[in-house]
């Protein structure tokens, strides 16, 4: 019986990473772009 001990440590661990995962991520592809664009204009 692991799985339904640990079912509820992953997802309470899990939503508190990723949202600054996607943050971050979101911040470097904003970064990533914003250099495309400077770049051709």
């Amino acid at each position: 019986m692991p799985l339904p001990s640990s079912a509820p440590l992953l997802t309470a661990d899990v939503p508190d990473p990723l949202p600054w995962y996607r943050l971050a991520r979101l911040l470097a592809a904003a970064a990533m772009v914003g250099a495309i664009i400077g770049g051709m204009g």
